[in-house]
């Protein structure tokens, strides 16, 4: 691991395409993204945020779930949808 936070711009990849790589498809509740040649979430990243930044916000998007390869060119990671969990996150604030 490093001890410096790291970060990697991504472009986010469509869910026909995500299914192709990913034969047993993805969730709607996940989403994909990378697919660019060195540019990926990789081993160690699982759990870490994937955000987006929308008119000077920083919005929390996806949470590194797995992925095939690291930094592979059309080989995207899949990330949990954070939208999709937001009942449950907000019930287990305090």
């Amino acid at each position: 691991g490093s001890r410096y936070k790291l970060h990697v711009e991504l472009n986010a990849v469509n869910k026909t395409f995500c299914d192709r790589v990913y034969p047993r498809g993805v969730a709607s509740s996940q989403l994909c993204a990378g697919a660019e040649a060195g540019k990926s979430s990789c081993h160690g990243d699982s759990g870490g945020a994937l955000v987006a930044t929308v008119d000077g916000y920083a919005y929390g998007y996806g949470i590194v779930s797995y992925g095939k390869a690291c930094g592979k060119e059309s080989i995207p990671v899949v990330y949990t949808r954070v939208t999709s969990f937001l009942d449950w996150i907000e019930e287990h604030m305090d």
